[in-house]
């Protein structure tokens, strides 16, 4: 895996990173999750 992007702030965090397998060709992959009270309540994979 490799990080190309990591943001976040007290509600949400949104992760971009390239997805690596071998045999495969890589894969663009974001994740945005929901955090209340500290915790993951949500969250959304895209691939693409």
């Amino acid at each position: 895996m490799t990080l190309v992007k990591l943001t976040a702030d007290d509600e949400q965090v949104f992760i971009e990173y390239t997805r690596e397998v071998e045999g495969e060709e890589n894969l663009s992959v974001g994740e945005i999750l929901r955090i209340e009270n500290g915790r993951i309540v949500f969250s959304r994979v895209y691939h693409g």
